[in-house]
């Protein structure tokens, strides 16, 4: 949802945490809590869509992928394919750590402070 919502109101950032990954254009792992079948979110599933989204977009991202997270997000954090498909867009950080499904606090509040100040 953090995505989709950055993608649409163009924020100054937008930090995704363990929810994009170019592993869901082959398979789906999702539950029921999980967006699926929103046409912007089958879209994004194709790094050169979501490229075309985010390029001239003013919002600075952070996505970031936990080592200790399971399914095709743990994936992300050893392979990076994401991050390797979408390493030329200029607006986008990739973080990967070594917790699991969580907001990464030292890498969020040093993308903070670059972009927003360390106020």
């Amino acid at each position: 949802a953090a995505l989709i919502h950055a993608i649409q109101s163009k924020p100054d950032i937008a930090i995704i945490a363990s929810v994009y990954s170019v592993i869901k254009q082959i398979v789906e792992w999702s539950g029921k809590l999980s967006i699926v079948g929103i046409p912007i979110q089958l879209k994004v599933a194709y790094p050169e869509e979501l490229a075309r989204y985010i390029k001239n977009s003013p919002t600075q991202y952070q996505f970031t992928w936990g080592r200790n997270e399971i399914g095709m997000y743990r994936m992300e954090a050893y392979e990076q394919r994401s991050c390797q498909a979408l390493k030329d867009i200029k607006n986008i950080e990739c973080v990967i750590h070594d917790q699991g499904h969580v907001f990464h606090v030292a890498e969020i509040r040093s993308f903070l402070g670059r972009y927003l100040g360390n106020n």
